[in-house]
């Protein structure tokens, strides 16, 4: 591809990002957006952002934590089950 090219499909990709991420102001510091993201359980990935004095608190509410959780939880019960075949 020539660099115009590329260019052009830089801002394609950005735009389509662009239109696919919705954001709702929470209150007059929070903001969360719903990305075009989609997690291990078919849900929209929601990040919250939160201004403070001089800078931004990312979150994504915990949810990272939850599924590692979740999964631990079932690769323990599968390990288990297998153990038991034996």
């Amino acid at each position: 591809m020539r660099q115009d090219e590329l260019k052009k499909l830089d801002n394609e990709i950005g735009q389509y990002a662009a239109d696919q991420t919705k954001i709702i102001w929470v209150d007059d510091q929070t903001m969360q957006i719903a990305t075009m993201m989609i997690d291990s359980y078919g849900d929209t990935v929601y990040v919250w952002v939160k201004e403070d004095e001089d800078h931004c608190r990312v979150s994504d509410g915990g949810r990272i934590l939850v599924q590692v959780i979740s999964l631990t939880k079932t690769t323990v019960k599968f390990m288990l089950m297998l153990t038991a075949r034996m």
